[in-house]
């Protein structure tokens, strides 16, 4: 998938999570966590803009450390795992 497809369907799933009336569940934001950190390993600016914004919102939903918990026990790749849990580190939600 090329960089901007990738940041436009991150876009989408942030859409589709955010909200307050919107109801997700940890397993929702499990696979939120993973489609974000794609994105931030991604060396298209626009991706990884898109998968910061998507850690955001796992932030607000399940805070930061919550967030942290769920890149520690997925099964995300090192490098993966490393860029979701640097971007948690650096937001300030």
């Amino acid at each position: 998938m090329s960089g901007d497809g990738k940041s436009d369907a991150l876009a989408w799933i942030l859409t589709a999570v955010s909200g307050d009336d919107v109801a997700v569940t940890e397993d929702d934001l499990a696979s939120v966590v993973a489609a974000a950190a794609s994105g931030l390993a991604d060396k298209n600016l626009g991706a990884r803009a898109a998968g910061g914004k998507l850690v955001d919102e796992v932030i607000r939903r399940a805070g930061s450390a919550g967030a942290a918990r769920l890149v520690t026990s997925s099964s995300l790749p090192p490098a993966l795992k490393s860029a979701a849990a640097a971007q948690i580190g650096r937001a300030h939600v």
